[in-house]
């Protein structure tokens, strides 16, 4: 499990990390076209004037709305759910990009773009289950509740007795502070610490 939260991991910041580098990818289409043409794809720039400009609003809008995906994917708070209104504007907002001449004509508008807004925030949500940042952090908090409950109880089991020699040896040991090297104070430290403890 550790294993595959970790590649899942990898697969994220190195998705992050080669975000910025696909935003500049617009500058890869010739300068002063407005139909690029190559032997894998044919893009028509339209009502955008040039292909670079096509591009760069694509690639704009792609990044915004993929960054917000992760965003969600990988937070640990209860609020991400928040994230979905501005997912649907984005989705909106990139269908509309794509189909410009069809959803200007026919009337599209915003409560269309819901239709296709809920399977993907389905699978995101989906998705963010499966990968369980959210309720790891969740096991971490009730893990450390239960460390700091277990300790507090063998503090509350020490005698009043115990305490003043553990606090007699303290201040000894403040009074030999300057004289021994830090490693040796930090492990007579640790020495004393876990002798008040297991106490």
């Amino acid at each position: 499990m550790k294993k595959l939260k970790i590649k899942t991991d990898i697969v994220i910041v190195t998705f992050i990390v080669l975000m910025p580098f696909a935003f500049y990818l617009y500058l890869l289409a010739p300068y002063q076209t407005k139909i690029w043409t190559t032997s894998f794809f044919v893009i028509d720039a339209e009502y955008y004037e040039l292909v670079r400009h096509y591009l760069w609003i694509n690639f704009y809008l792609l990044t915004t709305l993929l960054v917000i995906a992760i965003w969600f994917l990988t937070c640990k708070y209860w609020w991400r759910y928040v994230l979905f209104v501005p997912l649907i504007f984005q989705v909106y907002q990139y269908l509309f990009f794509l189909n410009w001449k069809s959803m200007y004509y026919s009337g599209f508008n915003f409560y269309h773009s819901l239709l296709i807004s809920i399977p993907i925030l389905t699978l995101l949500h989906m998705l963010s289950k499966k990968m369980g940042y959210y309720s790891i952090k969740k096991n971490y908090k009730d893990e450390l509740n239960k460390e700091i409950f277990h300790l507090m109880n063998d503090l509350s089991l020490f005698e009043q007795n115990d305490y003043l020699i553990a606090n007699k040896q303290f201040e000894i040991l403040k009074k030999k502070k300057n004289m021994i090297s830090k490693r040796k104070y930090l492990s007579e430290l640790l020495v004393l610490r876990d002798s008040f403890i297991k106490k």
